[in-house]
């Protein structure tokens, strides 16, 4: 077991478990964590599971954060695997929530690969199944309206637990808009809140280890080769700095949800 500093003052542990860039690391600061977040280039900016004592609603919590599973590099995605299986460790009872980026309504090989991992190698202590939460982070604004619908909010979640193993059940969803102002920071952490208030924490156990799947690897890394590809990335570049500077570039005309 783990024993981070100030974590028998807790009542429980939070820990937003997701694929580098989702955004787990802002939104733990949204709920007043300190971890370091932010932007670095093919890779994830995590490297090591860290903690921090933050308060909700009057109780002491355990924030806890970690890298995503999957990067470029075998030897490193091994490593966070293990640093996942890390952050599971505290003797506290959990609250775990998914993060997953928005990417149109479609997900992603690598984000459906660490959910089933995840929920294959814990279990409540009491053997009972354990609800987790969902959260869809960096949604634009344009899409946010779709995302507000409850049969839109079934549909996504309906997909992606048919493209899993394991089968999950979420108890709770949470869909959270890309707000690049860090002032901004009070919309993240209300909606956060309001799905993280909904289910009870689980006393866990770990009983299989987290090892990342060699195919699910060469998947991910085939898809880094095309998004860093001479002819992709410059197409990325030109879209970031629009939608930073400008923010509007609409995705009405082909969005899924229409």
């Amino acid at each position: 077991m783990i024993r981070p500093v100030g974590y028998e003052h807790c009542t429980y542990a939070i820990f937003l478990c997701g694929n580098a860039g989702v955004g787990k690391s802002t939104l733990s600061n949204a709920l007043g964590a300190n971890f370091e977040a932010g932007f670095a280039f093919g890779e994830g900016l995590t490297k090591d599971v860290s903690f921090c004592v933050i308060n909700i609603n009057g109780d002491l919590v355990l924030a806890i954060d970690a890298p995503g599973m999957y990067e470029a590099s075998k030897e490193r995605t091994h490593q966070n695997a293990k640093e996942i299986q890390k952050a599971l460790g505290v003797s506290l009872p959990y609250k775990i929530a998914f993060v997953v980026a928005s990417n149109g309504g479609r997900w992603l090989s690598q984000d459906v690969a660490i959910i089933d991992k995840v929920v294959e190698s814990v279990k409540a202590s009491n053997d009972s199944p354990i609800e987790y939460i969902l959260i869809i982070n960096q949604i634009q604004k344009d899409h946010l309206e779709y995302y507000m619908h409850d049969p839109t909010r079934k549909m996504m979640v309906d997909k992606l637990i048919d493209a899993t193993q394991a089968r999950p059940k979420f108890s709770a969803i949470a869909c959270c808009p890309h707000v690049p102002d860090p002032s901004h920071n009070e919309m993240l952490k209300t909606k956060l809140l309001d799905a993280l208030m909904m289910k009870e924490p689980y006393k866990i156990k770990v009983v299989k280890d987290i090892e990342a799947d060699p195919d699910d690897l060469k998947v991910y890394q085939k898809a880094l080769l095309i998004l860093f590809s001479p002819v992709v990335a410059p197409f990325l570049g030109l879209y970031a700095t629009f939608s930073s500077i400008k923010n509007k570039i609409r995705y009405d005309d082909w969005s899924p949800f229409r």
